[in-house]
């Protein structure tokens, strides 16, 4: 009696210091859980930070040192801080019985280094552990690190771990006894098995399609598959454990370079399954953001023993691709519809790994495997979207035979039809190429329609502008051959002649100050008499006012003046530049032929004008040499009568 009345009041005992000092629970093992997977979470866990890895387990273990150990304040200890070491203490209790034979285990298997003090009769027994050290060093040859633990019958031991992981971690572990263990670890390495079955299975049916269909999809998603399959065994220790057992480097190698190609191959499949949706130009960039940036994050972790976290940034990208699926099967691809309920199945799984990773979430049979579960699910729902493309694919194809059949026998009929028909169906087509066409191409096609006919290039080229760009109104300015001003040339949409300049001077305006500074200008700010919208409603005013310069070489050639009721997108304000660009170019080119014809023109005044000088001279030599041959006949008549006139004197 004496003796439980004892054990109680050093259990309430314990309990109070424990509680004084680091306010950790101490883990109690009762007859109605020695038979359980008993998990010591965070409230069981005290724990300190020795950054300088200067204590000993001496002084760890001192009663003095352990008013400096802390509780963590979520459902798990998370190590933030990979490079420093934590020490851990977890204090347990046996109420159940002495005979059993307990195992203490770390759910961890990528820790590279941790120093495991278990209590034993005589003490404590020190037990190294990490994935530096070779495989059959365990002394369980079981995928977690497993050892013994010694706990006497109503006796309060404390079980000491010093980690240093090398990256960013949750502490979390389990006692269990040891037919518990077995049966846990059979259990577990059975359902492991056929998660690896499925993944081989996948490949080799992927593997085939890809040799018999030609897809390029199908290579990827099998290197997909692999790196998941190399990925995961990396990640739980069953690579280490049953391929490379003594060879411990290979395990964050294998386990950086893996999740980098699973990442990347994840994105270039998506690109390739869902090549029919004309993605904004954004996600094609996006996505080759993430694959570049997930390369420079492997290399650095590769040179820094995996000391970042990648955790949130391969979150990041699932959520992207899931975004991506929905976006495409709402913009009607119907076959990617299997391939978009893997994803939200992925990311809610990977979600609930992060949750439990953070601490948020408690350590369980659903938080552990549910994004193996989820993995297994994505990659059936991604095979099954394989084969619906093909199906769809060969619907498509029935029908279009079958429309092609119906139409051959039409024409057998009636061949007039036949060629009007197959006109129209030209016509659609030659409207629908011309309709998906780039907004360049579209461009282009306007500088050079009217190359010849600058005023009518001028107002097309504006219109396009406006109307692609959604601008409700617009001027065009051009500064003339051998001029230093401004020349309106063009207006859209712009019905009050007395707001017009139909020049402007250097440094006049805002549009003249572009001779000395010809960069862009959107205004927002714009005054009340600014140009007015009109409709069929009335008037309204812009919001805002884009002045874009037309430079060539560095000079300044023209001026568009935009206004819309809102801001364009970047990405059309790109393409808009982009434009500009041509249009400046072919203007030049424009102008530079006006500067000739007007030279040309001027030159054949010039040399008209020679020619009827030339003319007129040629009449007057041809007077003088009548004149002069008239006077010479005179002067030989006078000549003749003054010779009559002697000879008669005579």
């Amino acid at each position: 009696m004496y003796t439980r009345i004892g054990l109680t009041i050093a259990l309430i005992l314990m309990k109070y210091i424990s509680g004084y000092i680091h306010a950790a629970e101490i883990f109690i093992i009762n007859p109605s859980t020695v038979n359980a997977i008993n998990i010591w979470k965070g409230k069981h866990t005290a724990y300190y930070i020795d950054k300088e890895n200067k204590y000993s387990f001496r002084e760890i273990s001192s009663i003095s040192f352990a008013s400096k150990f802390q509780t963590p304040d979520k459902e798990m200890l998370v190590i933030n801080n990979p490079n420093y070491s934590y020490w851990v203490k977890i204090d347990f209790l046996n109420q159940a019985d002495e005979d059993y034979k307990f195992i203490f285990e770390i759910y961890d298997q990528t820790i590279d280094y941790a120093e495991v003090y278990i209590p034993t009769q005589k003490g404590y027994e020190k037990y190294v552990c990490g994935d530096k050290f070779p495989f059959y060093d365990r002394l369980y040859k079981h995928k977690n690190f497993a050892f013994n633990l010694y706990l006497p019958y109503n006796k309060p031991v404390s079980v000491y771990v010093k980690y240093v992981p090398g990256h960013s971690t949750t502490v979390v572990g389990a006692v269990k006894t040891n037919l518990v263990f077995i049966s846990y670890a059979l259990k577990e390495y059975f359902y492991l098995a056929l998660f690896y079955g499925l993944v081989l299975s996948l490949i080799f049916y992927n593997f085939i399609m890809y040799v018999k269909m030609r897809l390029r999809y199908y290579i990827l998603f099998v290197l997909y598959l692999l790196s998941v399959g190399l990925s995961m065994a990396s990640n739980d220790g069953i690579g280490f454990h049953i391929l490379w057992q003594n060879l411990p480097s290979f395990n964050n190698t294998f386990l950086h370079i893996s999740s980098f190609i699973l990442v990347a191959t994840m994105l270039l499949f998506f690109l390739e399954f869902a090549k029919e949706i004309k993605f904004p130009m954004i996600v094609y960039t996006i996505s080759f953001i993430f694959i570049g940036l997930r390369f420079l994050v492997m290399l650095y972790n590769l040179w820094n023993n995996g000391s970042l976290n990648i955790s949130p940034i391969d979150l990041t990208i699932r959520l992207f691709l899931m975004i991506c699926s929905i976006y495409a099967f709402m913009r009607g691809n119907r076959s990617i519809r299997y391939y978009m309920i893997g994803m939200v199945f992925l990311f809610f799984g990977y979600s609930v790994r992060e949750l439990m990773s953070n601490g948020i979430l408690g350590n369980n049979i659903f938080t552990v495997y549910m994004h193996l579960f989820c993995e297994a699910l994505q990659m059936i729902l991604i095979s099954l979207a394989m084969s619906d493309r093909i199906q769809l694919t060969m619907q498509d194809i029935n029908k279009k035979q079958k429309l092609a059949l119906e139409q051959l026998a039409e024409t057998n009929k009636e061949t007039e039809k036949i060629k009007i028909s197959l006109e129209q169906k030209l016509e659609q087509q030659i409207r629908a190429e011309r309709y998906v066409s780039e907004g360049m191409q579209a461009l282009s096609k306007v500088l050079t329609a009217h190359l010849n006919d600058p005023d009518v290039l001028y107002q097309n080229t504006l219109t396009f502008i406006c109307k692609y760009f959604n601008m409700r109104l617009g001027t065009l300015y051009l500064v003339p051959f051998n001029s230093e001003k401004l020349v309106l040339r063009a207006t859209y949409a712009v019905h009050d002649s007395e707001q017009i300049l139909y020049e402007i001077l250097p440094h006049e305006g805002l549009l003249g100050s572009l001779f000395s500074e010809p960069t862009s200008k959107i205004i927002t700010n714009l005054p009340e008499d600014y140009y007015k919208i009109s409709s069929g409603l009335g008037q309204s005013s812009p919001s805002v006012a884009y002045i874009e310069p037309l430079s060539f070489n560095n000079k300044l050639i023209g001026v568009f003046e935009l206004a819309a009721f809102s801001e364009i997108k970047q990405e059309e304000y790109y393409l808009l530049k982009r434009c500009l660009e041509q249009i400046a170019t072919t203007f030049n080119n424009v102008l530079s032929n006006e500067a000739t014809q007007i030279m040309l023109k001027e030159s054949r005044e010039k040399e008209q004008q020679l020619l009827q000088q030339d003319q007129i001279m040629k009449q007057q030599i041809e007077e003088l040499v009548t004149l002069k041959e008239e006077f010479e006949r005179r002067e030989k008549e006078l000549l003749r009568e003054i010779h009559l006139l002697k000879s008669a004197h005579k």
